[in-house]
């Protein structure tokens, strides 16, 4: 709950915004209009953004996640009929990832085991390294620490072993990196390089905990935020919340979808008639003149073309001169509503597979590879 981001241009690409009729809307605060209850997204946004708080009464972590593997479960998910085994679900979502902090993940099978299951847990975030010839270069520092941090640790390190020459931080914005030279190594100074590294990465690793937590209220009752509306917390695991995040997304984008097809035949059935009048534009004048009201005017036209009055209301209030030598115009906008009633029916029979689509369409458009790197280990001291 209430987590705040900026919105990236990349946004436009998460958001379904085909399904944006079917969401619930409540009012805005001062009653002058009406905002979406939730925004709907072709994947789960929270896995995305690191989120820590407490709410209502609980303590709430949600670490970050690769895009990829975010879409390429929930595209496993879906192929298989909404359900994913848990040995798939953990060779497909590797562990926790945050772009800016391309380290090391020190992932207990056990641990993660629990996590996608259960939502609760932890894995650990070390400092990734590249070992040289005169030293080692840091190119990747635990989630959440400042370089300010990782310096200071090389520093009070160093104080111990005095080995290290140089300590140079040559981060910009292309990327992290950390140079340490040490002296010139022979015998026993090798051994105590090793040292230094071992202990600086052991000092300098942190944990990234999962308290997975989802507060909902029931999305089928009509949404108010008066003290009657109904709320439940309850804590889940991974697979339990991106199963039923994608199987919500195919409720709203079926509704959507089905909305979209009313809509299309309404207009079609507009556009049939105004093909009618088109042929005999002065009848149609003529019946319309002659009404002595609006109302008048719908239900004469509804009678005389053998149409709802709805449709009559839209036609009759459209300007006369947009059935004028508009036969080949209206021709045209009927085969594009036909072309698209066939294309939403498309989507409909075959929803699953237009998920999907739409999912590696995303990945395409958005998606990167896994930064930091995940060690699996037996047991986290």
């Amino acid at each position: 709950r209430y987590t705040e981001c900026k919105a990236h241009r990349n946004l436009n690409w998460l958001l379904d915004k085909e399904s944006d009729v079917a969401a619930i809307k409540v009012p805005t605060y001062d009653d002058k209009g009406l905002e979406y209850y939730f925004m709907l997204a072709k994947i789960p946004l929270g896995m995305l953004v690191s989120s820590n708080n407490i709410s209502i009464g609980k303590k709430v972590d949600i670490p970050s996640h690769n895009i990829n593997e975010i879409i390429d479960i929930s595209i496993d998910i879906i192929r298989k009929g909404y359900q994913i085994s848990l040995p798939k679900a953990m060779n497909i979502l590797k562990g926790p990832e945050h772009r800016l902090y391309a380290c090391n993940m020190l992932i207990n099978e056990h641990e993660w085991k629990g996590i996608l299951k259960y939502g609760k847990g932890k894995v650990q975030a070390e400092h990734r390294i590249e070992v040289t010839e005169d030293g080692f270069n840091i190119i990747g520092i635990p989630t959440e620490t400042k370089i300010e941090k990782t310096l200071a640790l090389l520093t009070e390190v160093n104080a111990k072993y005095n080995i290290a020459t140089e300590i140079n931080d040559l981060s910009d914005s292309k990327g992290l990196l950390i140079e340490v030279e040490f002296k010139t190594l022979r015998g026993k100074e090798k051994v105590v390089a090793e040292k230094f590294i071992s202990e600086f990465i052991r000092r300098g690793r942190t944990n990234i905990f999962y308290n997975f937590y989802v507060c909902k209220q029931i999305a089928n009752q009509a949404p108010n935020l008066s003290e009657t509306a109904t709320f439940r917390t309850e804590q889940i695991g991974l697979i339990e919340y991106l199963v039923d995040f994608q199987e919500r997304r195919k409720h709203y984008k079926m509704k959507a979808l089905f909305i979209r097809i009313e809509k299309l035949k309404f207009e079609i059935e507009v556009e049939e008639l105004r093909l009618i009048i088109a042929k005999d534009i002065d009848k149609f004048i003529k019946l319309v003149q002659s009404s002595d009201s609006n109302k008048n005017a719908f239900e004469n036209v509804a009678k005389a073309y053998n149409t709802k009055y709805e449709i009559a209301e839209r036609v009759v209030s459209s300007s006369f001169t947009s059935y004028v030598n508009k036969n080949e115009k209206i021709l045209k906008e009927l085969e594009r509503l036909q072309k698209e009633l066939e294309e939403t029916q498309w989507k409909i029979d075959n929803i699953d597979v237009y998920l999907v689509n739409e999912l590696i369409e995303l990945k395409d458009k958005i998606g990167f590879d896994r930064v930091s790197t995940v060690t699996n280990i037996k047991t986290i001291q």
